[in-house]
Order: structure tokens, then C-alpha cells, then sequence
């Protein structure tokens, strides 16, 4: 098997592990009541992330991210590719680099009143939960749950926890433009955007888009014409 397809492999097999075990879990211990039922959500979000892949496949002709990755990989250009980097190394840096580029790029979508409206989609869902967006730790970061306090605390030095990103999605606009961090949240910390505790206190988040937290923000026909709708007074 090549190195493609083992890598599609692993992605999809952590990819439903990780959430169908996140989904249990919130599901039976959730931190917040959720405003429209599960079903319904997790319906409309599977069209959008079906959507989300159909149509970079189609512009790019088949060319995904892994395919094009493997078609460069004896390239003897980069500062990765040179054989004297040991390989460890080599992932340590490329996965260290990959998260800052996903910061910078995340953080740009708030920037940016063009990006903004295609991201805001995203935190349009008036609830909170492991969302089909990535493999493990993008189910973790958005799942509705909570560890216990000393866990949490010693673990965001590390690791984005599901509280720190939670109010990444807070309807407070100074809040939603913090805690931009995809894996680890150091970019945050050196680059003074974050932010450890909501402003109305511990736990207290509000998540969404003040005037469109309603179960009409979830239909699909509504998430896709988001952008081009204009924004509530």
C-alpha cells in the first residue's frame, strides 16, 4: 500500500474513532444544553463538510492536499527536503509550522471583512460541539464538553482544550476574535491573543452570531447564503 493511501487510511479511521467517541461522551456528560436537536445539526454539518470536499476536488481536478504533498515529496527543493535534516526533525518542524500557518491564516478570516463573511458560517451555529472539521483534535477542540479544572489547566499550555476555544465561538465579537490557535495555543500566548476566561465569567458563553441564534441558522439553504446576507443591526 503506498504512503498515500495508508495516510487516507489512518486519516479516516481517527477521523470516525475520534468522533463517534467525543460525540458519546458529550452526549452523556455535555457542558451545555443544546439549543436545536443533535440530529438535525449533525445532518446539515455532514452537507457542508460533503460540500466543503466535493468542490476543491473539482476545481482542483482530483488534486488534494495528500496527492499533491506525494507528487513533490523527491522535490530537491525546501529546507525540508535536504537529507541532512534527521527525520524526526523534519516532522517536528513541519507539524510546528503547520499549526502557525493555520493560526495565521484563522486569524486572518476574522481580519478580513471578505473572509470573514465565509467564515462566519462556522460560528454561525448557535450551539457548541465536536463538529466534523478534522481528525482528532478538531472534534476535541469543539466538542461540549469539559475535563476537570486541574486537567484543563496544565493541559492549554500544551494542547487548545475545548473551554479555550469555546469562546473563540462567544457572540462577543472581542472574544471571537481571540484563541485563534488550531492545535497548540502558544501562537496565541506569544502573539497576545488570548484569552482565559469569558468576561461575563467562568463558563458563561453565549456561542454564535448575536441575531442569527435561532434553530433558522442551521437550515443548509440558510448557512449557504450566509455570506451574501447582510449582517444584523
Amino acid at each position: 500500500m503506498s504512503w498515500v493511501r495508508l495516510e487516507s487510511a489512518a486519516y479516516w479511521a481517527v477521523f470516525v474513532t475520534a468522533f463517534l467517541g467525543l460525540a458519546l461522551w458529550e452526549s452523556s456528560r455535555p457542558t451545555r444544553r443544546l439549543l436545536v436537536g443533535e440530529q438535525r445539526r449533525w445532518r446539515n454539518h455532514a452537507g457542508l463538510f460533503a460540500i466543503g470536499i466535493t468542490l476543491p476536488t473539482v476545481i482542483l481536478k482530483g488534486m488534494a492536499p495528500v496527492v499533491f504533498a506525494a507528487s513533490v515529496t523527491n522535490n530537491p527543493f525546501g529546507w525540508l527536503n535536504r537529507s541532512t535534516i534527521p527525520v524526526a526533525a523534519k516532522w517536528i518542524i513541519a507539524i510546528v509550522l503547520l499549526d502557525f500557518v493555520k493560526y495565521a491564516v484563522h486569524r486572518g478570516m476574522h481580519a478580513s471583512p471578505l473572509l470573514w463573511r465565509v467564515h462566519q458560517v462556522h460560528h454561525s451555529d448557535p450551539d457548541f460541539d465536536a463538529e466534523l472539521l478534522g481528525a482528532f483534535h478538531g472534534s476535541f477542540a469543539h466538542a461540549n464538553i469539559s475535563l476537570p479544572a486541574g486537567i484543563e489547566k496544565r493541559l492549554r499550555w500544551a494542547l487548545i482544550t475545548p473551554d479555550m476555544h469555546r469562546m473563540h465561538h462567544s457572540e462577543q465579537s472581542h472574544e471571537h476574535r481571540r484563541n485563534f490557535g488550531d492545535i497548540f495555543p502558544w501562537w496565541d500566548y506569544l502573539l497576545r491573543t488570548y484569552v482565559a476566561t469569558p468576561a461575563e465569567g467562568p463558563q458563561v458563553v453565549v456561542p454564535g452570531l448575536k441575531g442569527f441564534q435561532n434553530e433558522q441558522s442551521l437550515g443548509m439553504g440558510f448557512m449557504l447564503a450566509l455570506p451574501f446576507r447582510r449582517e444584523p443591526e
